[in-house]
């Protein structure tokens, strides 16, 4: 059988969709024990073989602005990577992907340095919609409809990361 595609937070969509592509789907990390120095980790015991995992962030263990418990943890979730695998993560909460924060580094950018930090080199981002969208723009002098002064959220930011054993980036 193929790969292993975890998803730490047990959405039936991606496992539906590991099982549809022959993949073995699971809701946690096999246990991993992390050897080597953490630029390099190497696996022992069972022959794993993950090469996805799916993360909703932020994680309900780690506080929004601990960037050091989150790169921590990317490197748990990377000591479980195949060489080559992926970590997919899902920017959930408000605010997470507001680049008009009055932060000056924001949640997303966060994120992406704690990921380097363990190791794992930035690849892509994506939207994923989760609402329609309308058909046509407002008409002229029509005020768009706010939410407690905001536009309705639709979309949720993925940000994908590679376990790459060379090092470079892509």
């Amino acid at each position: 059988m193929g790969d292993l595609i975890v998803e730490l937070d047990e959405h039936p969509t991606i496992t539906r969709a590991a099982e549809h592509l022959g993949r073995r789907p699971a809701t946690a990390l096999p246990d991993v024990d992390v050897v080597a120095a953490p630029s390099r980790p190497a696996l022992t015991g069972r022959g794993v073989s993950t090469g996805l995992i799916f993360a909703a962030l932020p994680r309900p263990d780690v506080p929004h602005g601990d960037l050091v418990g989150l790169s921590a943890t990317m490197q748990t979730w990377r000591g479980g990577l195949r060489p080559g695998g992926y970590l997919l993560t899902a920017l959930t909460a408000p605010g997470c992907d507001d680049s008009l924060t009055e932060h000056p580094v924001t949640y997303r950018a966060g994120v992406i340095a704690a990921a380097r930090t363990a190791g794992l080199i930035w690849q892509q981002e994506f939207l994923v919609l989760t609402a329609q969208l309308p058909d046509n723009e407002p008409p002229p002098g029509l005020r768009s409809a706010l939410v407690d002064g905001r536009h309705l959220r639709v979309h949720v930011k993925l940000l994908a990361f590679c376990n790459n054993a060379g090092g470079s980036d892509a």
